[in-house]
C-alpha cells in the first residue's frame, strides 16, 4: 500500500502540539544585511554574548564586528556615514531603532529586525588609544525569539517641538581666564544620539569648515582646549538625533566670549636706548590657580636655552651696552598648563649705545657736577667734595673701565699724562692737544684720545691715528650714525660747517658765536647736530623746524640725560646765580 505524506498537515500538527505545550517554535536562520557601513573595512571578532534588557536582562549570543578605521573626530566622518546610520535609512533595511543610550565616552543604539535579529551599534572613544579617537563596533545577534519594541515617542520626533539652549559662558562674557568650560541644557526631546559643539573665531553664526564640529557624546559640560589669550570666540551646540537631524541651541544664534589677555608690559617691543639694568614687566597670571612664570631674554629671537623661573611679575636683568635683546614670558598653572604672553610673540628692545658721560654713581643719569681747575676741586651733587689733580689740568671724567660709572680723571698737558683716579698715570698726548675721550670701538669703555689741531690728526690709544680736520677746527666726536661707536667729527667755525667722518660732504649748521651742543635729544641712539645761540637764548637742533627757547645770554649750555629716559635734556648752568636749570 502506497503512503503519501502531507507536510502541511504535519507542520500544522506540530504547531498545535507546540501551542499545547506552551512553547514557541524556533526561527529558522534567514539572510540579513548587518548594519555595517560599507565605506569601512570590518573585522569579525567572533562570537560574543550581549546582555539585552527587555524587561529583564537576557544574555543573547551573536557576532561582534569592529571597523578598522578610527575617526580622529566623529563629526568629520563622511556624510554618507551619518546617512547610513540614521534611523530612517536603517529602517528601510529592516532595522527599527529601539533605544539609544549615551555616555560621556560614547553612544550605543539597539535595533531590532522583524526577521528575529537584534543589533547594537556603538560609537565610542577607543580603549587602546590615549588620543581622542572614535571606534565603531556592531554586534549582531543570532536568530532570537526576543521581541523588542521602540521607546514611546521615537517614531514621532519633531525637533521643532522641543527647547534647547546654551548655559555658559553667557553671551558677551569677557576677560575669562583659562581653562574655560562651555555648558548647555539638555535637549528635551526624544531620539537624542549625541551632542556636538563648534568654537569659531568668525562672527557669522556658522561653523568654519577648517575648524569643524567636535563630538561631545552625552556630556553637557566640556573643558575647551587650545584657546588663545586675548581672543574673542563664537560658539554653538547642536543636538544630533538618531535620524541625523541637527537641532541648534538658541535657534541657531551663536554666543560669544573673550579670553583674558596675558601680555608683556615693558620694555615695549622696539624700545631703544634702554638702561643696562632693565626691569622686565608683565601682567598677572591669567590662571585661577597660578603656579609660576618662566621668562627668557636672549640675543636670539629663535632659541632660548636658559628660562628663569619666578613667582613675580617683574625681573631685573643686567645687560650689555649697544645690544639688541629678545624676550618672552610664559605663565604656568598648578597642573602644568602653560601660556605664552602675547600669543607667543617675542618682544625686542635695544640697550643704550652710550651712557651719560658724567654719571658718577651708575644710575644712568647725568650728575650735576663741576670741576674747579684752579684748586682741583671736584663737586658732585650728593657726594662729598674732593680734590684730584692740580692747577692747569683739564678734566676728562668718563667711564674708562666699563663699570657704568664715570671715573674722576684729568689730562695734564705739561706732563703729557692722563690721571685716572685709582689707576696709574698714562702717558698719552702732548702740550697743545685737545683731549677727546669717547668710546671709539663700541666696547662700552671710553678710550683715551686727543685731537692735535696743529696737523688735524686724531690719536686714539690702542687704535693708532686718523687724519681728519685742519687747524682751527673744533673736535665734536659723538655717535652720529647710531652704530654705538663715537665718530670723528669737527666743526669749522670759519665756515660754520660740520664734518663727520664717513659722511659725504659737509653739513652747514650754525653761525658765529654759537655754542656747539651735539647730543641725542630724541632718544633714537643717534647724536643730533645742535647749537645754542646765547644772544637769543634758543637751541637749534638739526632736523627740528622750531628752535627751543631756553636760557639767556651768559648761560652755559650743559645738555645731557638728567632723568634717565635715554634722551638728552635741555639744560643750562647760570654762572651769575650758580644755578643749574633743566628744562621740564
Amino acid at each position: 500500500m502506497k503512503t503519501t505524506l502531507d507536510f502541511r498537515k504535519i507542520l500544522f500538527v506540530l504547531a498545535a502540539l507546540a501551542l499545547a505545550l506552551n512553547a514557541t517554535p524556533a526561527l529558522a536562520a534567514a539572510p540579513i544585511e548587518p548594519p555595517l557601513f560599507p565605506g569601512f573595512n570590518w573585522d569579525n571578532l567572533g562570537a560574543v554574548e550581549q546582555a539585552i534588557d527587555n524587561g529583564e536582562t537576557v544574555s543573547v549570543p551573536g557576532t561582534l564586528y569592529r571597523a578598522q578605521e578610527k575617526l580622529e573626530n566623529l563629526e568629520k566622518a563622511p556624510e554618507s556615514f551619518f546617512d547610513f546610520y540614521s534611523s530612517p535609512a536603517l529602517a528601510k533595511s529592516g532595522w527599527a531603532e529601539i533605544q539609544a543610550t549615551g555616555s560621556e565616552s560614547g553612544v550605543s543604539t539597539i535595533y531590532f529586525n522583524e526577521m528575529g535579529y537584534i543589533a547594537l551599534v556603538r560609537f565610542a572613544q577607543c580603549d587602546d588609544s590615549s588620543e581622542s579617537l572614535t571606534c565603531i563596533s556592531a554586534w549582531v545577534s543570532e536568530p532570537t525569539t526576543l521581541r523588542l519594541t521602540p521607546q514611546p515617542g521615537l517614531s514621532a520626533t519633531r525637533a521643532e517641538d522641543y527647547t534647547f539652549s546654551k548655559k555658559g559662558p553667557v553671551d558677551g562674557s569677557s576677560n575669562l581666564k583659562l581653562p574655560i568650560a562651555i555648558s548647555w541644557n539638555k535637549y528635551t526631546g526624544p531620539g537624542l544620539n549625541r551632542y556636538r559643539y563648534c568654537i569659531d573665531e568668525t562672527d557669522d553664526d556658522l561653523c568654519d569648515e577648517s575648524i569643524g564640529w567636535t563630538n561631545a557624546w552625552s556630556n553637557t559640560v566640556i573643558d575647551v582646549k587650545k584657546l588663545k589669550l586675548g581672543k574673542t570666540y563664537y560658539w554653538q551646540i547642536q543636538a544630533v538625533l538618531n535620524d541625523n537631524t541637527k537641532v541648534d541651541a538658541n535657534e541657531g544664534v551663536y554666543w560669544k566670549f573673550s579670553t583674558v589677555s596675558f601680555k608683556k608690559l615693558a620694555p615695549v617691543s622696539g624700545a631703544r636706548a634702554q638702561r643696562l639694568d632693565v626691569t622686565l614687566q608683565w601682567q598677572a597670571s591669567p590662571f585661577d590657580d597660578p603656579e609660576h612664570f618662566l621668562y627668557c631674554i636672549s640675543q636670539s629671537s629663535v632659541t632660548c636655552k636658559d628660562w628663569v623661573s619666578t613667582s613675580s611679575t617683574s625681573a631685573q636683568v643686567k645687560l650689555n651696552i649697544n645690544t639688541t635683546y629678545h624676550w618672552q614670558v610664559k605663565a604656568f598653572d598648578e597642573n602644568g598648563l602653560s601660556l605664552d604672553a602675547d600669543s607667543g610673540t617675542w618682544w625686542n628692545f635695544s640697550t643704550r649705545k652710550s651712557m651719560p658721560r658724567f654719571d658718577f654713581n651708575g644710575d644712568w643719569k647725568e650728575d650735576i657736577a663741576f670741576y674747579r681747575p684752579w684748586n682741583s676741586g671736584w663737586n658732585i651733587l650728593g657726594q662729598k667734595p674732593l680734590r684730584f689733580g692740580k692747577a692747569g689740568d683739564i678734566q676728562v671724567a668718563a667711564d674708562y673701565n666699563g663699570d657704568e660709572k664715570a671715573e674722576i680723571a684729568v689730562f695734564r698737558p705739561s706732563a703729557k699724562k692722563w690721571y685716572i683716579k685709582g689707576r696709574t698715570a698714562i702717558s698719552f698726548g702732548r702740550s697743545g692737544d685737545i683731549p677727546v675721550p669717547a668710546d671709539y670701538n663700541g666696547d662700552g669703555k671710553v678710550d683715551i684720545a686727543v685731537f692735535r689741531p696743529s696737523n688735524g690728526t686724531w690719536y686714539m690709544r690702542g687704535m693708532g691715528s686718523k687724519a681728519f680736520g685742519k687747524p682751527g677746527d673744533i673736535p665734536v666726536p659723538a655717535d652720529y650714525n647710531g652704530d654705538g661707536k663715537a665718530d670723528l667729527a669737527v666743526f669749522r667755525p670759519s665756515e660754520n660747517l660740520w664734518f663727520i667722518r664717513g659722511h659725504s660732504g659737509s653739513i652747514p649748521f650754525g653761525a658765529t658765536g654759537d655754542i656747539l651742543v651735539p647730543a641725542d635729544y630724541n632718544g633714537d641712539g643717534k647724536t643730533e647736530i645742535a647749537i645754542f645761540r646765547p644772544g637769543e637764548g634758543n637751541w637749534h637742533v638739526r632736523g627740528q623746524s622750531t628752535p627751543i627757547a631756553f636760557g639767556q645770554n651768559g648761560d652755559i649750555p650743559v645738555p645731557s640725560d638728567f632723568n634717565g629716559d635715554g634722551k638728552a635734556d635741555y639744560a643750562i648752568f647760570r654762572p651769575s646765580t650758580g644755578e643749574w636749570i633743566i628744562r621740564g
